[in-house]
């Protein structure tokens, strides 16, 4: 979507190759973002640590584990 944006870093493809250059993409980016008074936070009183942790644990709860992976797991809580 963003390939197709006024001023884009150059990209091949939409999918696979995409942008290439990421210091020209984060460079465009902040110089186009517009500031804003609102925004939205599902989760205001967690860390993004603790939503990665959870989603881990939430994923473990499906499908078989080794042993190695279970004691993996078992240390995620």
């Amino acid at each position: 979507m963003w390939s197709n944006t006024a001023q884009f870093p150059p990209a091949r493809w939409l999918i696979e190759e995409g942008a290439t250059n990421a210091d020209a993409f984060k460079r465009w980016t902040r110089n186009h973002q517009v500031r804003t008074n609102v925004w939205y936070s599902a989760y205001p009183t967690v860390t993004l640590q603790n939503v990665t942790n959870n989603h881990l644990i939430r994923e473990g709860l499906n499908g078989d584990m080794s042993v190695a992976d279970t004691l993996k797991w078992l240390s995620l809580l």
